[in-house]
C-alpha cells in the first residue's frame, strides 16, 4: 500500500529573501513516516508505554494460554527477543530441571541426600504405606533452582524491556511482577507488548502484525497479508 501524501504545504528557506515579491518557493509534499495499516488484533505501541494492561489476556487469548501451559518455553522465546540468549539453552535447561525432578520424585535417584518431612506425621503405616508428605532434599534443591531462575529471567528481561523502551516504573515493581503469584501475567504482558511492536512488510508492499507462535524460536512468524 503506497505512503499517503499530506497536503503539500509552501515552504520559505530560512535566512534567505525571495527574488521577488510574492515568489515563494516550490511546494514540498510531506510523506508520514509510518503509513496506517489495517489493525487486526494487538494496536500500535504508543512510545513509552505497555502495549496493552498487565491482565488484558482477552487481547490474544493463544500466548495467555501457552503461558499457562508452557511458561518455560514462553520466557525462553522472550529471551532470544530482547537479551539475546539462545532459546535452545533456556529450555533444554528447564527441561533438564524438571525431568531430574521428576525422577528423583519417582525414586529413581536413589535419594542421595535424604528426606525432609513437609507434613506431619511423617512415617509409614502397619501396611507400609507413608503417611505425611515428605520431599527428598534433591527435590527441593531442584525445584528451588527452578523458581529462583524463572523470576531471575522474567526480572531481568522485564528491566530490559523497559528500559528499552523508555516505559515507566521501577526495580522494586519488576521485582514484585516477577513473583511466582503473578508471573504468568508478567510473562502475557511482556509477549503481547514484543508482539505488537513487530510489524512485518511484504514484497507486494502491505503490513502486518507477527502473530504468536509456540514452536518458534521468539515465539513470533509473517502472518499471512
Amino acid at each position: 500500500m503506497p505512503d499517503p501524501v499530506l497536503p503539500t504545504a509552501v515552504v520559505q528557506q530560512s535566512g534567505t529573501e525571495p527574488a521577488s515579491i510574492g515568489m515563494m518557493a516550490q511546494p514540498t509534499a510531506f510523506h508520514s513516516v509510518h503509513p496506517p495499516v489495517a489493525i487486526h488484533g494487538p494496536l500500535l505501541v504508543n512510545p513509552g508505554e505497555w502495549a496493552d494492561e498487565l491482565a488484558d489476556c482477552n487481547t490474544n487469548a493463544g500466548v495467555c494460554w501457552a503461558t499457562i501451559c508452557c511458561q518455560g518455553i514462553v520466557v525462553a522465546q522472550l529471551a532470544q527477543k530482547v537479551i539475546k540468549v539462545p532459546c535452545l539453552v533456556t529450555t533444554i535447561f528447564m527441561i533438564g530441571l524438571t525431568v531430574l525432578y521428576l525422577l528423583d520424585h519417582q525414586g529413581l535417584m536413589g535419594n542421595p541426600f535424604g528426606k525432609v518431612c513437609i507434613v506431619e506425621p511423617c512415617g509409614t503405616t502397619l501396611y507400609g504405606e507413608p503417611t505425611g508428605f515428605q520431599m527428598s532434599w534433591l527435590s527441593i534443591i531442584l525445584s528451588a533452582t527452578s523458581c529462583i531462575f524463572l523470576f531471575s529471567m522474567i526480572c531481568y528481561i522485564r528491566v530490559k524491556l523497559r528500559n528499552k523502551d523508555r516505559i515507566p516504573g521501577s526495580i522494586f515493581e519488576d521485582i514484585c511482577l516477577s513473583l511466582p503469584c503473578i508471573s504468568c501475567c508478567t510473562t502475557c504482558q511482556m509477549m503481547r507488548h514484543v508482539i505488537s511492536k513487530s510489524i512485518r512488510r511484504f514484497p507486494d508492499g502491505s503490513l502486518t502484525y507477527a502473530e504468536y507462535k509456540l514452536c518458534s524460536q521468539d515465539g513470533s512468524f509473517d502472518a499471512n497479508p
